[in-house]
C-alpha cells in the first residue's frame, strides 16, 4: 500500500524536485522565481493527488473496503505525503540555498517553505471534496488567496472604525498573517480528516448533478439553452452536455471574478501605502492573471474526452444517433468557444478594468504585435494538445499532465534545434564580417527590407503554428472514436509530431538565414559606398589644404596628380573600406610628426600671424607666431 501511495504522488514529487535541481544547475539568479514555482506547484500537486487520484481512476471503493480502519488509510497517504514534502524541501535547501551564487537569504528561503505547510493540509481537504485532483488543486491555489482578501477587508473596516485618521499599520497585517496561517492549516488538516472518515461513495454520469454543482455559472447558460433548442434537438442536447462536461472552465472562471471583486475592494479601501502598490502592481497581477487562464484552457482542452472515459460514459455517447463526424465537431467547436471565452476574454478583459489607466496600455508598437502573436500561438497551441492528450488519456488529470509534458517537449526541441543551428549561423555572419573587411562583398541581385522580413518572419510563425494544431486535431480525431489508444500509436503520433516540428524549424529557420543574409548584404553594400563617398570627401579636402604629400601618393603607386578617387579606391584595396579612415588618419599623423609640421590652413594660419618656414616641404610647412616686427598681427 505504501508503494501505491508513492507511485500516485510521484508526478509531483518529481516536478518539485528535478526542476529546481536543473535549473540549479546553471546557478543563475535570474530563475530563483522558476525555482519557486515549480517547487510550489510540485508540493500542492502532490497534496491534490493523495487522495484526488483515488476517484481519478476509481479505486477509491476498493481502497475504503478494506479491513482496515479508516484512520490507519487516512495515516498512511499523509505519511507518504509528509515524507515526499519533506523531501522536496530538503532538496529546495541543497539546491538553492547553499550555492553561493544561487544563494537565496533566509526570509526569501522561509516564504516559500510555507507552501508545502498549505499543500498538506489544504491538498487533501480540497480534492476529498471536489473528488478530483485538478479541481483540488485550483481549490488549494485559490482558497487562501479569497481568504486573505476576506481577511484584510474585514481587518481595514476594523482599524478604520477604531482609528478613522490613521493608515492601516504594518504590525496588524502581520499579526493577521501570524493568527489567520496557522489557524488556517489547523482548520483545514481537521476538515480533511472528517470528510475522509465520512465520505460517501456516489457516482454520477456526465453533465450529472455531482458537476454541474461545481459550476455554478453553467447553469444560467444551461438555462437558456434549454429554451432555445427544442428538447427534441440532438445538436442542443450535445451542446449542453458539452457544457456541463466542462467542469473545470466554469470552476476557475468563478474563482477569477471572485478574486477580481475582491482586489478591486480592497483595492480602493485599502490605507495602507505598502499594500496598495501591492495590489497595484501590473505585471504580478497580470502574471497571475495568465496563470488562471493558462489553467482554463489546459483544464477545457483536457476534459473534453478524458472527463467521459473516466466517467465510462464515450461508448455509450458513440451509439446515439448523430454520427461520430458531427459528435467530434461539437465536441471541438464547445470546447474551443469555452476555452477562448473563460481562459482569455474573460481574465483580459477583468485585467483590462482593473488597469485600463496603466500607462502604455493604449499604445502599440511591433514588439506588441510580435507578443500579440507569441500570444494567440501559445493559446491555440496550449488548447490542440490539451485536446490531443484527452484523447489519448483516461482521465483528466493525466490528461493534463500529458499536455504539459507534450508542450514542454516541443519547446525543448525547437529549442534544441535553434542551438544546433547557432555554429552555422555564428559561422556565416563571421563570413560576411571578413568579406566587409576585405572589401570582398559584393552586391545581391534581390535583397528584400526589413520590414518585408519582419512580416513575413510573423506570417511564418503563424502559418507554422497553424500547421501544428492542425496536426494535433486531426490525430485528435483519429483516436476520438477509440475507447483505449495503444502506445504503439501513441508512440507513432508523437514521432511524426517531433520530426515534423523540427523539420519545419529547421527548414523556416534556413530560410530566413538566408534572406536575412541578403538584407544584410545589401545594407552591408550600402554602408560600403557611403564610406567610400566620406573617404574622397575626406582626401579632397586634405588635398584642398594642401596637406597631401608626394610620399603618399607613391607609397599606393599613384602619381601627385592622381585624383581623390584612384587615392580612395587604393587605399581602400590595401586595408579595406573599414580599415581605410584609420590607416589614412595613421599615415597622415606620422608624415607630420616626421616632417615637423602643423595641419592648418594657410589662409587661416595668415590671418591669425602663423607664417610658414621656407626650409619645409610643400605641403606640410612649419608654422611660427610673427614678431613683432612681423608685418601681419594677430586681429583683435
Amino acid at each position: 500500500r505504501l508503494l501505491k501511495e508513492l507511485r500516485l504522488q510521484l508526478p509531483g514529487c518529481l516536478l518539485a524536485v528535478l526542476v529546481p535541481g536543473v535549473l540549479a544547475l546553471g546557478a543563475d539568479r535570474n530563475v530563483v522565481g522558476l525555482v519557486a514555482v515549480s517547487f510550489g506547484l510540485g508540493c500542492l500537486l502532490m497534496g491534490a493527488t493523495a487522495f484526488g487520484s483515488e476517484f481519478e481512476q476509481r479505486t477509491l471503493a476498493g481502497l475504503v473496503a478494506q479491513p482496515l480502519p479508516r484512520a490507519m488509510i487516512y495515516w498512511e497517504k499523509i505519511g507518504v505525503l509528509v515524507v515526499l514534502l519533506g523531501f522536496a524541501t530538503f532538496n529546495l535547501w541543497l539546491t538553492v540555498a547553499i550555492p553561493d551564487r544561487f544563494a537565496l537569504s533566509v526570509n526569501d528561503f522561509l516564504e516559500i517553505i510555507p507552501i508545502a505547510l498549505f499543500a498538506f493540509c489544504g491538498g487533501p481537504l480540497f480534492s476529498l471534496l471536489t473528488r478530483s485532483t485538478l479541481a483540488g488543486l485550483i481549490f488549494c491555489i485559490a482558497i487562501p488567496v479569497i481568504l486573505w482578501l476576506i481577511a484584510m477587508l474585514g481587518l481595514q473596516w476594523v482599524y478604520h472604525w477604531q482609528y478613522p485618521a490613521e493608515t492601516l499599520s504594518d504590525s496588524w497585517v502581520e499579526g493577521l498573517l501570524r493568527i489567520g496561517a496557522p489557524a488556517y492549516l489547523l482548520v483545514a488538516f481537521a476538515l480533511s480528516w472528517r470528510v475522509f472518515l465520512r465520505l460517501e461513495l456516489r457516482d454520477a454520469g456526465a453533465g450529472g448533478a455531482k458537476d454541474s454543482s461545481l459550476h455554478p455559472l453553467s447553469r444560467p447558460v444551461d438555462q437558456v439553452l434549454a429554451r432555445i433548442f427544442l428538447a427534441g434537438s440532438a445538436i442542443g442536447q450535445l451542446i449542453r452536455k458539452e457544457l456541463r462536461l466542462q467542469v473545470v472552465p466554469w470552476l476557475v472562471a468563478l474563482l477569477m471574478i471572485g478574486l477580481w471583486v475582491l482586489w478591486l475592494a480592497l483595492r480602493s479601501f485599502t490605507t495602507n501605502d505598502e499594500l496598495r502598490d501591492a495590489l497595484n502592481y501590473f505585471s504580478g497581477i497580470a502574471v497571475f492573471t495568465a496563470l488562471l487562464g493558462t489553467l482554463t484552457l489546459l483544464g477545457t482542452g483536457a476534459t473534453s474526452v478524458a472527463e467521459e472515459r473516466e466517467l465510462g460514459t464515450l461508448e455509450w455517447q458513440l451509439t446515439q444517433p448523430p454520427s461520430v463526424r458531427r459528435q467530434w465537431w461539437i465536441k471541438l467547436s464547445v470546447t474551443w468557444v469555452l476555452g477562448l471565452l473563460l481562459g482569455v476574454v474573460l481574465p483580459a478583459s477583468l485585467l483590462w478594468i482593473g488597469f485600463r489607466d496603466y500607462p502604455g496600455l493604449d499604445t502599440w508598437s511591433y514588439e506588441h504585435t510580435l507578443a500579440t502573436v507569441a500570444s494567440v500561438g501559445a493559446i491555440f497551441s496550449v488548447l490542440a494538445i490539451s485536446i490531443y492528450a484527452s484523447t489519448i488519456s483516461r482521465n483528466t488529470m493525466k490528461a493534463a499532465a500529458t499536455a504539459s509534458g507534450i508542450a514542454v517537449g516541443l519547446v525543448g526541441l525547437v529549442s534544441l534545434a535553434v542551438t544546433a543551428m547557432a555554429p552555422v549561423f555564428r559561422a556565416w555572419e563571421e563570413k560576411v564580417q571578413a568579406d566587409w573587411e576585405s572589401n570582398q562583398i559584393s552586391p545581391p541581385p534581390w535583397a528584400p527590407s526589413p520590414d518585408f522580413i519582419q512580416n513575413l518572419a510573423l506570417s511564418a510563425a503563424a502559418g507554422a503554428g497553424i500547421l501544428v494544431v492542425a496536426a494535433l486535431l486531426w490525430m485528435a480525431r483519429r483516436n476520438f472514436p477509440c475507447q483505449r489508444v495503444s502506445n504503439r500509436t501513441i508512440f507513432r503520433q508523437l514521432a511524426g509530431l517531433s520530426l515534423g516540428t523540427l523539420l519545419l524549424t529547421i527548414t523556416t529557420g534556413a530560410i530566413f538565414a538566408q534572406l536575412v543574409e541578403l538584407q544584410v548584404r545589401a545594407s552591408w553594400v550600402n554602408n560600403q559606398d557611403m564610406l567610400r563617398e566620406q573617404l574622397i570627401q575626406r582626401i579632397s579636402g586634405e588635398a584642398r589644404l594642401g596637406r597631401l604629400w608626394p610620399d603618399l601618393y607613391s607609397k599606393f603607386g599613384l602619381t601627385t596628380n592622381a585624383s581623390p578617387e584612384s587615392l580612395a579606391e587604393a587605399i581602400i584595396a590595401a586595408y579595406g573600406v573599414r580599415r581605410a579612415f584609420e590607416e589614412l588618419n595613421f599615415v597622415l599623423s606620422r608624415a607630420i610628426q616626421r616632417e615637423g609640421g602643423v595641419r592648418l590652413d594657410p589662409q587661416l594660419a595668415a590671418r591669425y600671424g602663423l607664417m610658414p618656414t621656407t626650409n619645409r616641404p610643400s605641403g606640410f610647412p612649419e608654422l611660427k607666431f610673427s614678431t613683432s616686427d612681423d608685418k601681419a598681427k594677430p586681429p583683435r
